[in-house]
This record gives C-alpha cells, structure tokens and sequence, in this order.
C-alpha cells in the first residue's frame, strides 16, 4: 500500500504563483540511465515532480536547522511542468529533516519545512486555484 502525505501551503492574496534546494550531490533529470537506480543509493534520495503548470526556475533544499538555504539545484536550467528530477545525497548524510523551497518563473516562490526525506521517495508538487492559489505538495 502506498502512503500519501499532503502539505498544503495557501497564497493570500497572491494572484499567480511561484522553487531552491541543495543535496550534498548533483540532482539528475529523469531519463533512461537515471531510472536504473545506483546501488548506493541515500536513504534520503527522491525524486520530485512538478505538476504546478508553470516552469520552476529554482529548487532548493536545506537542513532544517540551517539558518539559509544553500544553491539551486537547477541553477542555469528551469523543470518544466510534467517534468521531474530525482535529487540524490551522500550516502553519509546525517541529516533527518530538511526544508524545501520552490520559485516559478514569476518568482513567486513556496516553503516546506520539516520534510523528514528519509520517509519519502516521490514528492508531486501541485498548484490548485479557488479563492486563494494552494501549492500542494504530495508525498509518497
């Protein structure tokens, strides 16, 4: 049975929407070659997937007790929407709870905090529309 955990960030008042993050080892587009996972894998590795409807030109992904947040993963490059990115770590990483940041390409930008990656595989970021934008992200 897959678990699915929903984190649900409200933008009041914000008409259009909104990525930065950083591993201790480059992330990898979804491809062939990166889908036949390395054995090494870091209990912390996963992929995330934008399904937000706009572009994303900046991921970023910190340990939660850091003070800021470190590079963009996707610096120079933006994820499409439908498009993924598998985000690898150390193996020797020691850290258990990270915080995640996501900003559009209108540099609107959305926060997770206390995301414990070592539970989490895939994480699905949405965006739903109503009387205030949601950015939704899932993880399974």
């Amino acid at each position: 049975m897959i678990r699915k955990i929903i984190f649900i960030l409200a933008f009041a008042g914000l008409p259009s929407w909104l990525c930065s993050c950083s591993p201790r080892l480059p992330a990898q587009r979804n491809s062939q070659s990166s889908q036949n996972a390395d054995l090494s894998r870091s209990q912390l590795d996963f992929r995330l997937v934008n399904f937000s409807g706009i572009p994303l030109n900046a991921i970023y992904i910190s340990p939660s007790q850091s003070p800021g947040w470190e590079e963009n993963i996707i610096d120079g490059t933006r994820l499409e929407d439908g498009d993924s990115i598998k985000i690898r770590f150390s193996q020797e990483e020691q850290t258990t709870l990270w915080d995640l940041r996501v900003v559009g390409v209108n540099d609107r930008q959305a926060d997770w905090k206390g995301l414990a990656l070592k539970d989490i595989t895939t994480l699905k970021l949405r965006l739903k529309a109503g009387t205030e934008v949601l950015a939704v992200l899932e993880a399974e």
